[in-house]
């Protein structure tokens, strides 16, 4: 019997489409739509207004958040391999620059992971990092996280996050084994 209605439920769908919707934005967020596809319009705490039928709206975070980026092994000139394992802490301060990507903290993690080894390869050595991540005294940080920041923040930038603190939750000494299939030539 259901079956026999389902095309009414259907019906009323398609027709709410045609109707005005409303979201209530808070003070912690922001919103993105696509009008029409092609026009981006983004905007802060209130309410939005939408047509369904012809717009595409996502409210996304914009305060103080975090990401826990995947571990990645490195080796330094000295021969050391590293397993690095990062957190960043960052706020969205440009919805129109992070609408272009499609998964947007995704990215994130990707590009602080990449400047995070970008920043480490400066080292030559396992001793070489731990001396550059001690605070001198009257320091909020470290010579190393300040330059993790700023590359962090330079790769960044142009998708309109600013960072505000990146720590490397695991630096540890590891070794990496590689399996060598036997069946190869």
């Amino acid at each position: 019997m259901t079956e026999a209605f389902a095309w009414i439920g259907d019906l009323v769908g398609w027709f709410g489409q045609w109707f005005p919707r409303w979201e209530i934005i808070t003070t912690a967020e922001g919103w993105i739509k696509w009008v029409g596809g092609d026009k981006v319009k983004t905007g802060g705490a209130g309410i939005v207004f939408y047509w369904p039928a012809r717009t595409v709206f996502k409210k996304v975070n914009t305060v103080r958040d975090s990401i826990n980026c995947n571990a990645q092994c490195l080796t330094l000139p000295s021969g050391d391999t590293l397993l690095v394992e990062a957190v960043v802490i960052y706020r969205i301060v440009d919805l129109g620059k992070l609408a272009a990507t499609s998964e947007p903290f995704s990215t994130i993690a990707d590009l602080t992971m990449g400047a995070v080894l970008y920043a480490l390869e400066e080292y030559d050595s396992w001793n070489a990092i731990r001396a550059a991540s001690v605070r001198r005294k009257g320091q909020r940080d470290s010579d190393f996280n300040r330059r993790m920041r700023e590359e962090v923040q330079k790769a960044l930038t142009p998708y309109g996050v600013d960072v505000l603190a990146v720590q490397l939750q695991n630096k540890a000494k590891c070794r990496v084994l590689k399996l060598v299939n036997s069946q190869e030539g």
